[in-house]
């Protein structure tokens, strides 16, 4: 009795982890069988002559582009998914189509058959119809986001070669202090950042050693690598001159223009 009592726990525990996990994912499963819907064109034609009008004027800033351009590519991709409507019924329509076979050059077709390929012709295009209307849309919006990818990039350009004020000026120094002086307020804010929360201090100060070591080795092959390699250029010259040494002696003279 203790023992089948054991095997039916034993059952339980191995089945309510699977009910549980078919459980969760079903929904997702039948949500991602579920076929697309026709997008709302309506709302699209909105935000397509709004587009539109963007582009031809090209009044908007760049980040009120960038995120016309981010509803645009959101409504590119439900439009590719459009273009897979009815894609089962089509297939099967087309089959119907295709076991008839071809229509005969010379003489009469069959009244039921040529009546059956006119009704399936007419379902083929009834069921075609959302898919090309959902390709014309992607194409108006992906040549809208092309439009407004190429205004961002001129602008960009046009900033990359616009000339600032002359640092020669006297006039302008003060606005080149004043940006110094922010930029080393930033500084100084991101470096007391880390300490003003414990937990991060925390973090800092566990890695505070290595820092310290990696600081320490870094200043003392500033200070002594020139000497080092100057001495090591002078051991090899002293040797006998082989081709071996030859090289070797000429990469440690090239090293010492890289190290400082």
């Amino acid at each position: 009795m203790i023992k089948l009592l054991r095997l039916l726990a034993l059952v339980l525990a191995l089945a309510l982890p699977a009910a549980v996990t078919m459980t969760l994912v079903a929904p997702d499963v039948a949500e991602a069988q579920q076929p697309p819907s026709e997008p709302d064109y309506d709302e699209w034609d909105k935000l397509a002559q709004r587009a539109d009008e963007a582009v031809e004027q090209a009044r908007l800033s760049s980040p009120a582009l960038e995120e016309l351009r981010a509803e645009l590519a959101g409504w590119r991709d439900v439009f590719v998914a459009a273009q897979r409507i009815n894609g089962a019924a089509i297939e099967t329509a087309q089959a119907q189509l295709d076991a008839l076979g071809a229509k005969p050059e010379e003489g009469t077709e069959d009244q039921a058959i040529a009546q059956q390929r006119e009704r399936l012709t007419e379902e083929l295009a009834t069921l075609r119809a959302p898919r090309q209307r959902a390709e014309v849309a992607f194409s108006r919006a992906d040549g809208l986001i092309k439009s407004i990818d190429t205004i961002i990039r001129e602008r960009q350009a046009r900033e990359l070669l616009e000339l600032g004020p002359s640092p020669l000026n006297p006039a302008n120094w003060s606005v080149g202090i004043s940006a110094i002086l922010d930029t080393v307020g930033k500084v100084g804010t991101e470096v007391r950042a880390p300490f003003q929360d414990e937990e991060r201090r925390a973090d800092v100060m566990s890695e505070l050693p290595f820092v310290i070591l990696v600081v320490l080795v870094g200043l003392l092959f500033m200070i002594r690598s020139r000497f080092w390699v100057e001495r090591l250029v002078r051991l090899l010259l002293l040797r006998k001159n082989t081709p071996l040494q030859w090289l070797v002696s000429l990469l440690v003279s090239v090293g010492e223009i890289v190290v400082p």
